[in-house]
């Protein structure tokens, strides 16, 4: 049993194959199961007039598909319809042979459109159809990404928590802790509490945007756009470098270059870079090992632990380096047990 098909399936077929005469016209009616409505031969596109309550930009708006015939009047699509369909089949089949140049683009549409529109009209059209104001094309909410993130989508957010925490004394009372002091007759200066995992120390993020990280530009902008929304806006900061921070950082408000310093104790620091793993071999600024170690020996001597994000699997990593910075995959592989059960419950002593 054929499919259902209506006029709008016509019009999109004739702008899509532009037949250049009514036997064509005729055939692709048939192949829709809608020769009866070509059973009449089209006549040419009228030219619209000044007075005209049909502009001709009508027509061309109605086919780009932001309105369909269905937007018509009801009544005069309805007896369109039933014009078109109650031509005598007898008339189908001696199509009629265009003489002629071919029509232009549109022409065949636009007098379909015509036909449709005063097909049984009766009396005035509606003031409203002429006055009525299409609507402008749809178009995407502003702050809805792309692509999605290399990490994967719905664990996103709990590998950013668990990368980017730090273990604080703030949670519940280490009661095992007091019992013990109690006991043993020790005054308690302080009530001891239980380290909890927190995010209020903020994170300072280190993009590498050397030539071999060009094709992770977007989705470094996105990843730093979900720290921002992990920690807060008031709690990141953001620099840019080529191939290794020693070299100096740029503010993203500034383009001199600035010398790297490490951010207060106990702020993570998060790299978004490949750690000199990508780009040509033979480039003189590509990283070493060496600088990356010295940049982790200075985060540890500020007490401020290092994460890197490396969009390379860990068979590519150093193992030195990667035995001196948390070095975390940045691709779907990754979630966010995975960084826990690396890590812990945040970054600190234990």
């Amino acid at each position: 049993m054929p499919g259902i098909t209506s006029h709008a399936d016509l019009l999109t077929a004739f702008a899509e194959l532009e037949p250049g005469d009514e036997a064509t016209r005729v055939t692709i009616a048939s192949m829709l199961h809608l020769k009866r409505s070509m059973a009449a031969p089209l006549p040419e596109a009228p030219v619209a007039s000044r007075e005209s309550p049909w502009p001709e930009r009508t027509p061309a708006r109605l086919i780009s598909g932001t309105v369909s015939s269905s937007a018509l009047h009801p009544a005069a699509a309805k007896s369109a319809s039933m014009e078109l369909t109650r031509q005598p089949r007898a008339q189908a089949s001696e199509p009629t042979s265009h003489e002629g140049p071919a029509p232009a683009r549109g022409k065949v549409l636009t007098a379909v459109l015509e036909r449709i529109r005063g097909a049984g009209s009766v009396g005035v059209r509606p003031g409203w159809l002429a006055m009525t104001h299409l609507l402008p094309p749809r178009r995407p909410r502003s702050g809805v990404p792309l692509s999605e993130p290399l990490f994967p989508p719905k664990q996103q957010r709990g590998i950013l928590v668990a990368a980017l925490a730090t273990r604080s004394p703030d949670g519940l009372l280490d009661t095992t802790s007091v019992i013990s002091a109690l006991t043993e007759a020790k005054p308690l200066v302080r009530l001891p509490r239980l380290p909890t995992p927190t995010l209020r120390r903020g994170v300072q993020v280190l993009v590498d945007v050397a030539v071999a990280m060009d094709p992770y530009a977007a989705d470094a902008r996105s990843l730093v756009d979900a720290i921002s929304e992990v920690v807060g806006r008031y709690r990141i900061q953001v620099f840019t470098f080529h191939h290794t921070p020693t070299l100096g950082v740029f503010a993203l408000t500034g383009d001199a270059p600035l010398p790297w310093r490490p951010p207060p104790a106990a702020t993570p620091v998060v790299i978004v870079s490949d750690l000199g793993i990508g780009g040509p071999f033979v480039n003189p600024e590509r990283s070493r090992t060496r600088e990356w170690l010295h940049l982790a020996r200075r985060a540890r001597a500020a007490r401020c632990p290092i994460v890197a994000l490396v969009p390379f699997p860990p068979h590519r990593w150093d193992p030195t380096l990667a035995r001196s910075i948390v070095c975390l995959q940045w691709d779907r592989g990754t979630t966010a047990g995975a960084v826990r059960r690396k890590i812990g419950p945040g970054h600190g002593p234990r």
